[in-house]
């Protein structure tokens, strides 16, 4: 999709500069580190969640100019522009982009991994922001941004399609990446339990398979055991409270033998 104008899209297909393979195109890949850095290699930074966020930004870049944040005579001269220069700012191409959203689309594309958005959750946020007509968190407001957010709020505005079409794949990656989170979650909590319960540790397996169950509902052997560990809890107490009242007795049947007659 290109911008033409404010609130005006249309659909296009920009070339790419690597037709036919797979590997993401030297304009949409992040930078090398720097050499000798622990993460140095010769096929580019760690693949993580900023990587993906420089992938996304480039993405967005496009979208709104209408050309990739690099774009050179040659692959090599690309990759090179990559490493060593800062893309063109976007209102230097089209002065109709918004500054927040530029704000956004730069920090993404930042050569220093660190100070790009950590996730794609965070890019998302900011998205949000935005088209909230809130601040946005890549920089603090200035008045001046505080003034125009103020008048922008009382306009009937249209929110650009390719924004939001950002945002949700910003959403949709940090979802898979919490859902990942928390499924290695759910798996320590069920080695926890287990490990508790052929210990005897009623109590812990308990807590563990809880935590597991609250964090999936519908996984059966956290909720399976919990309903062993209530249940093995419940003997154990029952039987505490039966030898109790059976110790209460005997005591009261001495108490008896020794009172005189």
């Amino acid at each position: 999709m290109r911008l033409h104008g404010p609130f005006r899209w249309e659909a296009s297909c920009p070339p790419r500069a690597l037709a036919g393979v797979r590997r993401s195109p030297p304009k949409s890949r992040p930078p090398l580190p720097r050499r000798g850095s622990a993460i140095s290699s010769a096929r580019g930074e760690r693949a993580d969640a900023r990587s993906d966020v420089y992938g996304l930004g480039a993405t967005l870049y496009e979208l709104l100019c209408g050309r990739p944040p690099f774009r050179e005579k040659s692959i090599y001269e690309t990759l090179r522009a990559v490493q060593e220069q800062d893309p063109p700012a976007p209102r230097g191409i089209d002065p109709r982009v918004p500054p927040d959203l530029q704000t956004i689309v730069l920090k993404c594309l930042e050569k220093d991994r660190d100070r790009r958005y950590a996730t794609a959750g965070d890019l998302a946020d900011d998205l949000d922001a935005w088209l909230d007509g809130r601040p946005i968190a890549a920089h603090p407001p200035s008045i001046r941004n505080r003034a125009a957010r103020f008048v922008s709020r009382r306009k009937a505005v249209v929110l650009p399609a390719a924004v939001l079409a950002i945002r949700a794949l910003a959403a949709a990656g940090w979802g898979v990446h919490t859902s990942s989170r928390r499924s290695a979650r759910v798996r320590g909590l069920l080695e926890e339990a287990s490990g508790r319960e052929a210990g005897g540790d009623w109590q812990g397996a308990r807590d563990a398979f809880g935590a597991a169950a609250q964090l999936a509902p519908g996984n059966l052997p956290a909720s399976d055991g919990l309903k062993r560990a209530e249940a093995a809890i419940a003997a154990a107490q029952a039987s505490l409270e039966k030898n109790a009242a059976e110790a209460k007795r005997r005591e009261g049947a001495w108490r008896r033998r020794r009172s005189p007659g």
